[in-house]
């Protein structure tokens, strides 16, 4: 049994002004044809809306947060490199991306994204930078997989996969298989629901190269729950589902909830099974409503919480914390159901700005202890 509350989260937003969209759209209903002038003409917390799928060639560059969101049918960009450091959220949704770099010290929130070859990285410190994926597909066994520096990083119901071995079509240099994931040294990566495959290996002309694992942690910590980690193969042997860069203290460490399917070996040395609770969700568009789910053990008294905000998590002895108590709004309260859940809606009122992020995380007491969730950030599309 629960009770939910809704109404007042977004009224935590009466301190945001609206900020103006720029719509892009070749066939002229816009106000750009091009989206690179749209891009420049930006402002922090501006949404740019494409419209019209079609693929959109080049190498575009963006220095400030926005939201960069899309309408069906889905766009393609082919490149495109964020460098830039300002305290709003960067927002993407509905946007398939060949190349995406983000070199910056914004917190990132990204829903359904489809990315190519993805490189996260901040200038901030260790841990002081959060970037968000839900329902998101990163890597291709020709492209590459995800890789994060020192940042915070949520996946929730996102693809991983790390590209196969190939030899490079211009120069014939082996270009040897890569992880799905890499977790950069002293980065911290919660994931749910998700799938990371590493890359094949294989006997080619330009020389033999060996599988690579579904996920590398350096000198990092993960955290993963009801997820499958699957090391590449080359038809003989399997390359390990986790693999530890290095053990030099402090040591990287992974935890796995008992749920986690691991298809390849799994490092003896600092790396812990235990229940790890998190949540999940879908966004929705100004009007319709959110769904979120806190996913624990059952019969598990619990909350479940939601702020408008996006932040890098403050540690405290119930677990890491990834919103700000004055801000937060509890969205449900109650006891976990025989599947271990507790449901939640957030409704979104058709005056809410597109981009804005929603972070969700809730608090389980497991054992007579309270213990954080891993969280989720849900979008308004």
């Amino acid at each position: 049994m629960h009770t939910t509350t809704t109404a007042a989260l977004f009224g935590l937003a009466f301190s945001l002004t609206a900020q103006q969209t720029l719509i892009v759209d070749r066939g002229g209903t816009g106000n750009y044809t091009d989206l690179a002038p749209a891009l420049a003409a930006a402002a922090p917390g501006d949404t740019v809306l494409l419209r019209g799928g079609g693929t959109w060639p080049g190498n575009y560059t963006l220095n400030v947060a926005i939201a960069l969101l899309a309408e069906a049918p889905r766009p393609r960009i082919t490149a495109l490199r964020v460098v830039g450091a300002n305290t709003r959220v960067l927002t993407l949704s509905g946007i398939d991306f060949d190349t995406l770099e983000l070199l910056a010290t914004s917190h990132t929130a990204a829903e359904q994204v489809h990315v190519g070859n993805l490189s996260v990285v901040s200038f901030g410190f260790a841990g002081s930078i959060t970037t968000a994926w839900n329902g998101c597909a990163l890597g291709s066994a020709t492209t590459g997989g995800a890789v994060f520096g020192q940042e915070s990083v949520i996946l929730t119901n996102c693809t991983l996969r790390g590209r196969d071995a190939l030899c490079d079509p211009t120069t014939n240099m082996l270009l040897p298989a890569t992880a799905a994931l890499v977790v950069g040294r002293f980065g911290f990566a919660t994931i749910a629901d998700s799938v990371l495959i590493g890359g094949d290996g294989n006997t080619l002309p330009c020389g033999v190269a060996a599988p690579a694992p579904a996920m590398i942690v350096d000198l990092g910590t993960a955290q993963v729950s009801r997820s499958t980690l699957q090391g590449g193969t080359d038809g003989v042997q399997r390359a390990a589902a986790i693999s530890l860069l290095r053990l030099s203290p402090p040591p990287p460490m992974v935890v796995l909830d008992p749920s986690v399917q691991t298809i390849g070996a799994v490092p003896a040395t600092w790396v812990g099974v235990q229940p790890v609770p998190s949540t999940a969700g879908a966004g929705a568009t100004p009007g319709n409503a959110m769904s979120c789910t806190l996913q624990s053990q059952p019969g598990q008294p619990a909350v479940l919480l939601g702020a408008l905000q996006v932040r890098a998590p403050a540690f405290l002895p119930e677990g890491r914390a990834w919103l700000t108590q004055s801000l937060a709004v509890v969205l449900a309260i109650g006891t976990t159901d025989a599947g271990g859940q507790l449901p939640a809606t957030i409704q979104v009122p058709g005056t809410a700005q597109r981009g804005l992020a929603v972070t969700v995380q809730g608090v389980v007491l497991a054992a007579g202890a309270l213990r954080t969730t891993a969280p989720t950030v849900l979008l308004v599309q």
